[in-house]
Protein backbone atom coordinates (compact mmCIF):
# COMPACT_ATOMS: atom_id res chain seq x y z
CA UNK A 1 0.00 0.00 0.00
CA UNK A 2 0.78 3.31 -0.40
CA UNK A 3 1.44 4.30 2.98
CA UNK A 4 3.96 1.71 3.82
CA UNK A 5 6.16 2.12 0.80
CA UNK A 6 6.78 5.55 1.91
CA UNK A 7 7.64 4.59 4.84
CA UNK A 8 9.98 2.13 3.18
CA UNK A 9 11.10 4.31 1.25
CA UNK A 10 12.14 6.44 4.04
CA UNK A 11 13.99 3.93 5.81
CA UNK A 12 15.85 2.69 2.60
CA UNK A 13 17.06 6.49 2.04
CA UNK A 14 18.68 6.73 5.37
CA UNK A 15 19.34 3.47 6.25
CA UNK A 16 17.27 2.53 9.13
CA UNK A 17 16.47 -0.32 11.16
CA UNK A 18 13.42 -1.61 9.74
CA UNK A 19 11.02 -3.34 12.47
CA UNK A 20 8.91 -4.91 9.74
CA UNK A 21 8.79 -8.74 10.34
CA UNK A 22 7.14 -10.91 7.72
CA UNK A 23 4.72 -12.74 10.34
CA UNK A 24 0.96 -10.33 9.77
CA UNK A 25 0.23 -9.09 12.96
CA UNK A 26 3.58 -9.62 14.94
CA UNK A 27 5.49 -6.30 16.08
CA UNK A 28 8.85 -5.91 17.19
CA UNK A 29 7.88 -3.42 20.15
CA UNK A 30 6.30 -5.01 22.87
CA UNK A 31 3.69 -2.45 23.44
CA UNK A 32 2.63 -2.44 19.69
CA UNK A 33 1.59 -6.06 20.17
CA UNK A 34 -0.26 -5.52 23.25
CA UNK A 35 -2.17 -2.60 21.57
CA UNK A 36 -2.85 -4.45 18.57
CA UNK A 37 -3.96 -8.07 20.37
CA UNK A 38 -6.44 -6.01 22.24
CA UNK A 39 -7.70 -3.81 19.53
CA UNK A 40 -7.97 -6.73 17.33
CA UNK A 41 -9.59 -8.83 20.06
CA UNK A 42 -12.40 -5.90 20.78
CA UNK A 43 -12.94 -5.28 16.82
CA UNK A 44 -13.92 -9.07 16.70
CA UNK A 45 -16.77 -8.56 19.32
CA UNK A 46 -18.78 -6.97 16.07
CA UNK A 47 -19.08 -4.88 12.74
CA UNK A 48 -19.70 -1.47 15.05
CA UNK A 49 -17.02 -2.57 17.38
CA UNK A 50 -14.30 -3.26 14.51
CA UNK A 51 -15.28 0.30 13.00
CA UNK A 52 -14.49 1.84 16.83
CA UNK A 53 -11.73 0.03 16.44
CA UNK A 54 -11.09 1.40 13.29
CA UNK A 55 -11.60 5.36 14.67
CA UNK A 56 -9.49 4.75 17.85
CA UNK A 57 -6.58 3.49 15.50
CA UNK A 58 -7.07 6.49 13.36
CA UNK A 59 -7.33 8.99 16.38
CA UNK A 60 -4.06 7.46 17.77
CA UNK A 61 -2.46 7.84 14.80
CA UNK A 62 -3.30 11.38 14.32
CA UNK A 63 -2.24 12.08 17.77
CA UNK A 64 0.80 10.66 17.49
CA UNK A 65 1.68 11.99 14.36
CA UNK A 66 0.98 15.89 15.56
CA UNK A 67 2.54 15.63 19.20
CA UNK A 68 5.06 13.08 18.96
CA UNK A 69 6.49 12.24 15.31
CA UNK A 70 6.09 15.67 13.57
CA UNK A 71 7.85 17.69 16.68
CA UNK A 72 11.00 15.20 16.75
CA UNK A 73 12.12 15.81 12.86
CA UNK A 74 13.35 19.25 10.78
CA UNK A 75 14.23 16.25 7.82
CA UNK A 76 12.20 17.41 5.14
CA UNK A 77 11.38 13.97 3.41
CA UNK A 78 10.50 12.69 6.71
CA UNK A 79 8.41 15.40 7.58
CA UNK A 80 6.64 14.73 3.89
CA UNK A 81 5.73 10.91 4.89
CA UNK A 82 4.84 12.24 8.26
CA UNK A 83 1.96 14.99 6.78
CA UNK A 84 1.15 12.56 4.02
CA UNK A 85 -0.13 9.78 6.74
CA UNK A 86 -1.74 12.63 8.82
CA UNK A 87 -3.66 13.35 5.93
CA UNK A 88 -4.45 9.87 5.54
CA UNK A 89 -6.00 9.38 9.10
CA UNK A 90 -8.03 12.47 8.63
CA UNK A 91 -9.68 10.93 5.56
CA UNK A 92 -9.93 7.33 7.57
CA UNK A 93 -11.38 8.74 10.47
CA UNK A 94 -14.03 10.41 8.53
CA UNK A 95 -15.26 7.16 6.59
CA UNK A 96 -15.22 5.57 9.91
CA UNK A 97 -17.34 8.17 11.77
CA UNK A 98 -19.51 7.88 8.68
CA UNK A 99 -20.16 4.07 8.99
CA UNK A 100 -20.58 4.51 12.83
CA UNK A 101 -23.21 7.39 12.13
CA UNK A 102 -25.10 5.14 9.23
CA UNK A 103 -25.35 2.61 11.58
CA UNK A 104 -26.70 4.91 14.91
CA UNK A 105 -23.48 4.69 16.44
CA UNK A 106 -20.79 7.41 18.02
CA UNK A 107 -17.26 7.12 18.80
CA UNK A 108 -15.55 9.53 21.11
CA UNK A 109 -12.36 10.63 20.37
CA UNK A 110 -9.65 9.20 23.62
CA UNK A 111 -6.42 10.97 22.39
CA UNK A 112 -6.82 14.15 19.91
CA UNK A 113 -8.94 17.00 21.32
CA UNK A 114 -12.79 17.14 20.84
CA UNK A 115 -12.09 20.76 18.63
CA UNK A 116 -9.46 18.49 16.42
CA UNK A 117 -12.49 16.11 15.90
CA UNK A 118 -15.15 18.15 15.28
CA UNK A 119 -12.79 20.29 13.02
CA UNK A 120 -11.82 17.00 11.08
CA UNK A 121 -15.20 15.87 10.69
CA UNK A 122 -16.60 19.17 9.23
CA UNK A 123 -13.61 19.43 6.38
CA UNK A 124 -13.60 17.68 3.30
CA UNK A 125 -11.60 14.98 2.05
CA UNK A 126 -8.61 15.52 1.68
CA UNK A 127 -6.39 14.25 -1.73
CA UNK A 128 -3.06 14.80 -3.34
CA UNK A 129 0.21 14.87 -1.87
CA UNK A 130 1.25 17.36 0.92
CA UNK A 131 4.87 18.95 1.92
CA UNK A 132 6.30 18.87 4.54
CA UNK A 133 4.07 21.84 5.85
CA UNK A 134 1.15 20.53 5.28
CA UNK A 135 0.75 22.05 2.49
CA UNK A 136 -0.94 20.57 -0.94
CA UNK A 137 1.24 19.85 -3.71
CA UNK A 138 0.03 21.30 -6.60
CA UNK A 139 1.80 18.93 -10.17
CA UNK A 140 1.46 21.39 -13.13
CA UNK A 141 -0.61 19.76 -15.84
CA UNK A 142 -2.18 17.14 -13.35
CA UNK A 143 -5.96 17.28 -12.20
CA UNK A 144 -5.09 18.83 -8.26
CA UNK A 145 -3.82 22.25 -10.50
CA UNK A 146 -6.90 22.10 -12.33
CA UNK A 147 -9.02 22.09 -9.76
CA UNK A 148 -10.42 18.18 -11.00
CA UNK A 149 -13.25 20.42 -12.98
CA UNK A 150 -15.02 21.04 -9.98
CA UNK A 151 -14.77 25.20 -10.05
CA UNK A 152 -14.36 27.76 -7.11
CA UNK A 153 -18.07 27.43 -6.55
CA UNK A 154 -18.31 23.49 -6.61
CA UNK A 155 -15.44 23.06 -4.50
CA UNK A 156 -16.21 20.05 -1.84
CA UNK A 157 -16.88 21.54 1.13
CA UNK A 158 -18.04 24.54 -0.19
CA UNK A 159 -21.76 24.16 0.11
CA UNK A 160 -20.79 23.79 4.30
CA UNK A 161 -18.24 27.11 3.63
CA UNK A 162 -15.13 25.24 4.86
CA UNK A 163 -13.59 24.63 1.46
CA UNK A 164 -9.95 24.92 2.25
CA UNK A 165 -8.37 26.18 -0.57
CA UNK A 166 -11.24 29.26 -1.12
CA UNK A 167 -12.26 31.94 1.24
CA UNK A 168 -16.17 33.04 1.19
CA UNK A 169 -15.55 35.57 -1.10
CA UNK A 170 -13.79 33.20 -3.66
CA UNK A 171 -10.52 34.37 -3.44
CA UNK A 172 -7.73 31.92 -2.46
CA UNK A 173 -7.79 31.54 1.30
CA UNK A 174 -4.51 32.73 3.15
CA UNK A 175 -3.41 29.19 4.21
CA UNK A 176 -3.09 26.44 3.08
CA UNK A 177 -1.21 28.23 -0.05
CA UNK A 178 0.07 25.18 -2.38
CA UNK A 179 3.57 24.66 -3.44
CA UNK A 180 4.41 23.72 -6.89
CA UNK A 181 6.47 20.77 -7.23
CA UNK A 182 8.89 22.74 -9.26
CA UNK A 183 9.11 25.37 -6.50
CA UNK A 184 9.62 22.88 -4.19
CA UNK A 185 12.36 21.50 -5.69
CA UNK A 186 13.93 25.22 -6.44
CA UNK A 187 13.85 25.55 -2.77
CA UNK A 188 15.31 22.47 -1.58
CA UNK A 189 18.09 23.13 -4.35
CA UNK A 190 18.68 26.06 -3.14
CA UNK A 191 19.18 24.84 0.63
CA UNK A 192 15.60 26.02 1.70
CA UNK A 193 16.05 29.64 1.37
CA UNK A 194 14.11 32.31 0.15
CA UNK A 195 15.25 34.46 -2.62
Amino acid sequence: DRHTEAVKAIIEKYDLEDPFTEKEGVFTDPELQELFDTLVQQGSQSLTAALRVGATIEDLDIFDLRNKALPATDNEDVRTVYQNLLKGSRNHMRAFMAQLEAAGETYEAQYITPELMESILSSPKERGRYDADGAPVIVPGNRSERGAGRGLRRCRGRRTGKCPFVSPDDTPAETPQPKTLRAQRSQRRRGGRRR
